[in-house]
């Protein structure tokens, strides 16, 4: 592992304001893991990204819900990086400076048994109204109940929504070993049916 870039990790981990400690990053991870920190600070603290993830959520009522998950918008950068910090690849940081620009909305889904827990986020295309990508907390497949739920929900705000094209885009990016031979069917089958939803 290169010493001086495990030293500017430890730099920045020591900068940024949690209290979730942040683990150490295999020697793989360590490059991205400081470009997503660097992100972090940049914006922590930063009452001017607040404003605008206020105006952008006040644009758009994106709050919704049934019996099994709620979508919740983001209210502050803080918990943006309190939610970042509790996903083990801190993928949503990919998606901040996008999000204050106007360019992507960011919603959280939440399990309704446990709104307080990362769940899912997903990405929505601004001047698309599209829904652009669905993340599960662990960086794999969101569960096929959610995304059936995004199908009502996506009704409900207007937003366009091709779940065929979420699960082959995920399926790209996932190791396929995590997954069963009869999991990995029922979601080409359900991409399937929902194609052009």
């Amino acid at each position: 592992m290169d010493n001086k870039k495990l030293e500017e990790f430890y730099e920045l981990r020591k900068r940024i304001i949690t209290s979730n400690p942040i683990p150490t990053p295999t020697p793989a991870q360590l490059e991205s893991r400081i470009k997503q920190l660097e992100t972090l600070l940049k914006w922590q603290g930063n009452r001017r990204a607040d404003e605008l993830m206020k105006m952008h959520n006040d644009e758009q009522c994106l709050a919704y819900g049934d019996s099994d998950f709620l979508v919740l918008p983001p209210v502050s950068v803080s918990e943006l990086i309190k939610e970042t910090l509790e996903r083990p690849n801190y993928d949503l940081m990919n998606f901040l400076e996008a999000f204050l620009m106007g360019i992507l909305k960011i919603s959280f889904l939440r399990e309704a048994s446990s709104i307080t827990k990362p769940y899912v986020f997903f990405v929505v295309r601004t001047f698309e109204r599209c829904i652009e990508g669905v993340y599960d907390r662990e960086g794999g497949l969101p569960k096929i109940a959610v995304l059936e739920f995004l199908k009502k929900y996506s009704n409900w705000a207007g937003l366009k929504y091709d779940p065929a094209s979420i699960v082959f885009s995920a399926l790209e990016d996932v190791d396929y070993t995590l997954y069963s031979e009869s999991e990995l069917s029922d979601y080409i089958k359900f991409a399937k049916t929902n194609s052009g939803y």
